[in-house]
């Protein structure tokens, strides 16, 4: 079996808490990033060094888990950790749908090993650094199954981690139009895949079979704004299109509702398929 990694670095941050301690800098914020001693870089304490190095780690520990390869599951999960003063690392968060992939998150981020800290002013300061890892199982006619990982690119602020999906809300999230639907989560999937399809075939014209598929995940929050979209696809266009339709912020619709009326946070998932036969006519003069 062929393990293939491909990476877009991804810079975001979990909404936490940190009792006593100083809240940590983002990346964008220090004047010199947190690095690895041990692995190769020209510009160490630079924003894209660290990046580079937590890729090269990230490949360098990768692994799809034995049990998402037999169940056939592919999946995104969201891993945030800080680089705390002395370079040692903490606080360690994972999420996504399947379990198994927020073990294997946290198994790739433990073994991260004790770096030179941020600094700020002369001074080591703790560091928040986060990105999603995507286990998706690729089929073609010559290997049966090829996992790859890709780190998704995106530069929004994910989300509470109290966050439920669309279709679990006391009260789905709206989308205009399907105020007189019985039930909303099925009116909002069904216009969401409705726009999604729209978006792609009035942009893509194919000149002979079309055969798209890809993974749509984004979250909605209390003021019913879209927020990390994650668009993957092997086609370069599609995600271009749907990222770029998902911040557009001309989606129209509301936020999630708990029992006692109170917006809340959400997400919604979609694995699109779009295929079809391009057929040509010919005309007799």
């Amino acid at each position: 079996m062929i393990q293939v990694v491909r990476f877009t670095l991804f810079l975001g941050i979990f909404s936490s808490f940190y009792g006593q301690e100083a809240k940590p800098y983002s990346i964008k914020e220090v004047s010199s990033t947190p690095y690895f001693e041990e692995l190769p870089c020209t510009n160490k304490g630079t924003e894209e060094c660290f990046n580079n190095q937590i890729r090269a780690h990230t490949v360098a520990n990768f692994d799809y888990p034995k049990s998402a390869l037999e169940n056939q599951l592919s999946g995104i999960v969201y891993v945030q950790f800080v680089v705390d003063s002395m370079g040692v690392i903490g606080n360690i968060r994972t999420r996504s749908l399947e379990k198994v992939f927020e073990n294997e998150g946290m198994r790739i981020v433990e073994a991260i090993p004790k770096l030179q800290p941020a600094m700020l002013d002369g001074k080591p300061v703790a560091m928040i650094y986060s990105y999603p890892i995507e286990f998706n199982l690729i089929l073609n006619d010559e290997i049966a199954q090829k996992p790859t990982a890709l780190l998704v690119t995106s530069n929004e602020e994910v989300g509470s981690t109290d966050i439920v999906s669309y279709n679990t809300a006391a009260v789905s999230p709206l989308f205009q139009g399907c105020e007189k639907e019985k039930d909303w989560s099925a009116c909002f999937n069904a216009k969401m895949e409705e726009n999604f399809m729209k978006q792609i075939t009035t942009s893509i014209r194919p000149n002979g079979n079309i055969h798209i598929k890809a993974k749509v995940y984004f979250e909605i929050n209390k003021k019913g704004s879209i927020i990390n979209p994650i668009v993957v696809s092997e086609n370069k266009k599609v995600v271009e299109i749907l990222t770029k339709y998902l911040n557009s912020g001309d989606i129209p619709i509301t936020s999630a509702k708990n029992a006692q009326g109170n917006a809340i946070d959400s997400y919604f998932n979609y694995d699109l398929t779009l295929a079809g036969i391009r057929r040509s006519v010919k005309t007799r003069n």
